[in-house]
C-alpha cells in the first residue's frame, strides 16, 4: 500500500528509496464490500484500487464473445509454435 500512496520502494540494502511510476489493474469476482464488512479485506486499499471500476457481465451472459474470446486465446499456442494446442482451433473452426 505504501508503493501506491508514496510511489517510492526502498531496496533492501538502499539508502535511497527509488521512485516507481506504476498503475495497478485488479479484477475480482468478490464482494468486496462484504469482505470489507467481515475484515477480510483493507478499506484503505480498496479506495485507493477504486479510482476506475469497470463493470462487466459475467461470460455466461455474453454468450456471443465466447467465440472471439476462444479463437484469441486458442491461437496464441500456433504463435508460440504449440502445435498441440492448435488441434483445438481446429476443432473450434469445424463446429
Amino acid at each position: 500500500m505504501r508503493v501506491l500512496e508514496e510511489k517510492q520502494v526502498w531496496q533492501v540494502g538502499a539508502d535511497q528509496p527509488v521512485p516507481v511510476d506504476v498503475r495497478v489493474i485488479a479484477a475480482t469476482n468478490r464482494n468486496i464490500p462484504a469482505l470489507i464488512k467481515a475484515q477480510q479485506f483493507l478499506e484503505d486499499l480498496f479506495y485507493r484500487l477504486n479510482t476506475l471500476a469497470i463493470g462487466i457481465a459475467p461470460l455466461r451472459e455474453r454468450p456471443e464473445d465466447l467465440r472471439p474470446l476462444a479463437e484469441h486465446f486458442l491461437g496464441e499456442p500456433r504463435e508460440r509454435g504449440d502445435h498441440d494446442r492448435c488441434q483445438h482451433r481446429r476443432r473450434l473452426r469445424s463446429s
